[in-house]
C-alpha cells in the first residue's frame, strides 16, 4: 500500500513538473488562467500515467529481477527512467524530466519502501 500510495504521489510530482515546463516554454498563464488550461494538464497527467506505467512498470521488475531494493536504487531507477526524455531537444523539457525522474524517485524511495539497513 505505501508503494502505490507513494506511486500516486510521484505521477502528481511529475504531472505539476510537466505542467510547470509549458509556462517555462513559452504558454503564459496565471491563477486564475488554470481552469482554462484544466484539459492542458489532464492530457499532461494522462501521458504520464501512461510513460510511468510502461517505464517505471518495467524498472519496478528489472529491480525486483536483479534484488535492487535499496533506497538509492530507486532514486537511480528514477533518473534512468526520465532519460529517454532527455532527448527532446529542448532545455525545459529536459530538466523537467530529470526533476521528475529525480523527484519521483526520492517518494518511492523514502515513502514507498522500508529502510534496509545493514
Amino acid at each position: 500500500m505505501r508503494l502505490f500510495f507513494s506511486i500516486l504521489l510521484s505521477w502528481l510530482v511529475a504531472t505539476v513538473v510537466h505542467s510547470a515546463a509549458f509556462k517555462w516554454d513559452g504558454i503564459n498563464f496565471s491563477v486564475s488562467s488554470i481552469v482554462e488550461l484544466m484539459p492542458l494538464f489532464l492530457v499532461t497527467g494522462a501521458f504520464i500515467a501512461i510513460y510511468l506505467a510502461i517505464v517505471g512498470g518495467a524498472a519496478l521488475l528489472i529491480m525486483r529481477k536483479l534484488r535492487f531494493y535499496r533506497r538509492h536504487h530507486y532514486i537511480l531507477a528514477g533518473i534512468l527512467c526520465s532519460l529517454p526524455t532527455l532527448f527532446s531537444g529542448e532545455v525545459e523539457w529536459q530538466v523537467a524530466a530529470v526533476l521528475s525522474g529525480l523527484l519521483s524517485g526520492v517518494l518511492i524511495a523514502f515513502i514507498g519502501v522500508r529502510s534496509h539497513a545493514t
